[in-house]
């Protein structure tokens, strides 16, 4: 009688041995499914398909491709150490879009560099002589003294801030000095550079701060 049903069922009483999708490709596609998506959603929320498609697609490009990869390992190796595909997605979700607010916030200042140079240069050329005090460059120390005296209005203590803040970016080496390091952390130490700003880096400054914004954060 059991032989005439598996002839008339074939299905019937082979279902123990029936092939299944094997439990490792079932964790390598929960696990990478879980990640694309979250990260997606991540990405869209935290920075917008502007800064995806824009400013900041590199660095999400990257952040996917490594959570991708952080997602297959997980479904391969993560139920060995307790921790499933979804909770590593998550995990990993979480760091991209960190990263992800991370850049977006230094587009926003890039952005804010563009739009002030102009003023800021034009501010520093007009004032150049009192605090470059007869030299041809405005050291750090210079752009120092002038907040210390506190004489100056609201507007002037935001862009001699900004000046001061952007040194690197605005004007060029000068000097350099090398800072040592205590014997007990190992000694050695670092090379500080210092910056100064001349008038022909003013000229200059609002083409090259553009510049630098479109290849940091406009190109493909």
């Amino acid at each position: 009688m059991i032989d005439m049903i598996h002839a008339a069922n074939p299905l019937v009483g082979n279902q123990i041995i029936t092939s299944s999708m094997p439990l490792g490709v079932q964790s390598f596609l929960n696990g990478t499914l879980a990640v694309l998506i979250l990260a997606v959603v991540a990405a869209g929320i935290g920075i917008g398909v502007r800064a995806i498609l824009r400013g900041c697609n590199a660095t999400f490009r990257t952040c996917l491709v490594i959570a991708a990869v952080a997602g297959v390992l997980a479904g391969h190796f993560g139920d060995e150490f307790g921790v499933g595909s979804i909770g590593a997605a998550l995990a990993i979700t979480a760091a991209i879009g960190a990263v992800c607010v991370f850049a977006n916030n230094l587009e926003k200042q890039a952005e804010f560099r563009v739009a002030m140079a102009p003023e800021l240069a034009n501010y520093l050329l007009g004032r150049f002589n009192e605090l470059a005090g007869g030299k041809d460059h405005i050291a750090r120390t210079d752009l120092i003294v002038a907040l210390s005296k506190g004489s100056f209005y609201h507007d002037d203590v935001i862009l001699l801030s900004l000046a001061l803040q952007d040194m690197h970016l605005i004007g060029h080496p000068i000097d350099a000095s090398h800072v040592y390091a205590p014997a007990f952390t190992g000694g050695g130490g670092a090379v500080v550079v210092h910056y100064g700003i001349s008038r022909e880096d003013l000229i200059s400054y609002e083409e090259r701060i553009r510049a630098k914004f479109i290849e940091d954060f406009v190109k493909d």
